[in-house]
């Protein structure tokens, strides 16, 4: 699992480029109620592919994350101990 989708990575690529939702459906001519839906984690391609060069975004990359098509290798390591082997339920 990614730390980051696709509505994460577009936030975070606004925020550092100091473009609100408004600003953004200005520049990109689309509905500032699409981009809330993709920023809600809805995948909306069409808009994904427009969005992303005005966010300095690689739209093939993007549009991968957005449909979940990759994932990084696991990692194998050795002579590692799992202190909480179900991740996410230790206390």
């Amino acid at each position: 699992m990614l730390e980051d989708n696709h509505e994460d990575i577009i936030a975070k690529a606004m925020r550092g480029q100091k473009i609100g939702k408004a600003m953004l459906a200005d520049l990109t001519k689309v509905n500032k109620a699409e981009i809330e839906r993709l920023l809600a984690g809805e995948v909306i391609e069409s808009v994904i592919s427009v969005i992303a060069p005005v966010l300095k975004l690689d739209n093939d990359k993007l549009l991968i994350s957005a449909r979940k098509e990759w994932s990084p290798k696991p990692i194998v390591l050795t002579g590692v101990k799992s202190l909480c082997p179900t991740l996410g339920r230790c206390r």
